[in-house]
């Protein structure tokens, strides 16, 4: 074994054809007697090596995740997101302006928040179907969404921040108060049946995926037929890493398993502060006077 030279240690560079595991070449080096300060030069001489061997489509912030996930045993496959499959800010912001104007409507009022709960919010269908007025909570420093484990996925239940977007906190507000109006309690469904023979009953899948594709026909036939309401969930994702939220709040938000799900939304990563922000206040392409499809 070659130890003058940092990939005798665990076989070829990347460059060669080959990414070693992280995990190993650590033990390796601490079996050796290498000091703290030497794991950390080489593991990020071999990070910066192992990019050569990423997969083209993956952005370097993503091929650094990669290459970790892969060190720690994760054997992590990224497969980068289809971006027909995004909305993109001008489709946000003409949903949300379209929806607006046609508000007189209880449902289209409520195909808003449906809306919000999966762009602006990422609640997976079965989250919007499940979850109850009391886990809105819209007053307070650090409003949020709880999604409780009985209706997240595999059981983990997570906080959504409503913080991040003022213009998504101020309609489930408003959402809230009309529900109690309507003499809904704490414990009945957020978003429920509006006809009159079954107000207030919970809504079920179908139900919600026709509610997403009446909020988006505005984009037009074709978008919606591509956009399904799990698109408003990767659309979530991927515009609030794109607006400054770190990879590791998204993943909370989202509920991912780990990071590496995470960072195929990778785009910008930068520092946040924890004020009311405007994440998802777009402006509308009317506003505007010419249309710019800005990519997600």
């Amino acid at each position: 074994m070659n130890l003058t030279h940092p990939w005798g240690l665990v076989g070829r560079s990347p460059i060669m054809g080959r990414t070693p595991k992280l995990s190993a070449y650590v033990l390796t080096l601490s079996a050796h007697g290498y000091c703290e300060i030497i794991h950390l030069i080489v593991i990020s001489c071999m990070i910066s090596l192992a990019f050569w061997s990423i997969p083209r489509t993956i952005s370097a912030e993503s091929s650094f995740l990669y290459v970790f996930a892969r060190g720690l045993g994760m054997n992590a496959q990224l497969k980068p997101i289809d971006k027909t499959r995004i909305l993109a800010r001008s489709e946000v912001a003409d949903v949300i302006s379209d929806l607006r104007r046609k508000k007189r409507s209880i449902n289209t009022r409520q195909n808003l928040v449906v809306f919000r709960l999966a762009a602006c919010c990422g609640l997976r269908v079965s989250e919007i179907a499940g979850v109850r007025l009391c886990d809105v909570q819209v007053t307070g420093r650090k409003p949020h969404i709880k999604v409780p484990k009985a209706i997240a996925k595999r059981g983990k239940a997570r906080t959504v921040p409503l913080w991040w977007d003022a213009a998504t906190l101020a309609d489930l507000q408003t959402w809230k108060a009309e529900r109690t109006k309507q003499g809904a309690k704490q414990a009945d469904p957020f978003v429920c049946s509006q006809s009159k023979a079954t107000t207030g009953k919970p809504l079920i899948t179908r139900n919600l995926q026709n509610r997403w594709r009446n909020a988006i026909k505005v984009l037009g036939p074709e978008r919606v037929k591509v956009l399904s309401i799990h698109c408003g969930r990767h659309s979530f994702c991927s515009h609030a890493l794109a607006g400054g939220r770190t990879i590791a709040d998204v993943r909370d938000a989202a509920g991912h398993a780990n990071i590496s799900t995470t960072s195929i939304y990778l785009h910008a990563v930068t520092d946040d502060d924890e004020a009311v922000g405007n994440l998802f206040d777009f402006p509308d392409r009317n506003s505007r006077g010419t249309h710019t499809q800005h990519e997600s």
